[in-house]
Order: structure tokens, then sequence, then C-alpha cells
């Protein structure tokens, strides 16, 4: 969580942190649920060179989303 509290940082203003902060939490939680449940059953239906896809094309979709979004002005 070190980089999150850089990124948060440096994205958001002071006051609006601790709410950032909370989301970044929250959802790593959220994605560990969720996530263990979806890769389950992409393994039992499919095999897990096709989880292993499917999971790698989401993070490639987040990480340009959020270096798009979280880029300097």
């Amino acid at each position: 969580m070190p980089a999150s509290a850089v990124t948060i940082a440096e994205t958001f203003p002071h006051k609006e942190r601790a709410h950032a902060k909370s989301l970044v939490i929250g959802a790593s939680f959220l994605g560990s649920a969720v996530g263990s449940s979806a890769i389950t059953a992409l393994i039992h239906n499919h095999g897990w060179r096709y989880a292993y896809h499917v999971f790698g094309i989401v993070g490639i979709v987040v990480a340009v989303v959020l270096w798009i979004a979280t880029r300097p002005a």
C-alpha cells in the first residue's frame, strides 16, 4: 500500500485524502473477495490459461486508465 499512499498524496487535496485512502483499502478487500470467486469459476469452467489472460487484460486496462487519470496536467 505504500505506492497508493504516494499516489493519493500527489493526486488528492489534503481534505480528501482520508476518503480516497478508505476507498483504496475497501476496494482491495472487495477485489480479494470477488477475485477469488471469479478466478475459481474461470479456472473450473475454462482452464487456468483463460483465467490468466482475462485477469491480465483487466489488469492492463485498469493500469492504463489509472495512468491516464493520474497524469500531471
